[in-house]
């Protein structure tokens, strides 16, 4: 018995009043009046109030310290994998000892 070929039905677009909104992430931009976040006594959901920081590297942040003490220098977050060069550019200014 051949096997019949059905063509799937068409999906008409979806509107925008159909689409769900968006769940929305807390601002990840710093307002420079909120002070720095101290990376010896933050813990992860205060790290992850910085740009670009999420779950994973906050985690790290704490693992590194755990693990090695507090921070010396800010500079130390390089040695923190996950966090170059660049990514420490974006973070130096507010982030503190």
């Amino acid at each position: 018995m051949p096997l019949e070929r059905h063509e799937p039905a068409p999906v008409p677009p979806a509107r925008e009043e159909d689409t769900p909104p968006r769940a929305e992430r807390p601002a990840k931009i710093r307002d420079p009046s909120e002070g720095r976040v101290n990376i010896n006594t933050a813990d992860a959901l205060e790290l992850q109030r910085l740009p670009h920081v999420g779950p994973a590297i906050a985690q790290r942040i704490l693992e590194y310290r755990k693990e090695n003490g507090p921070f010396r220098s800010v500079d130390q977050l390089l040695e923190v994998r996950g966090i170059g060069e660049k990514y420490l550019a974006r973070l130096r200014d507010l982030v503190e000892l």
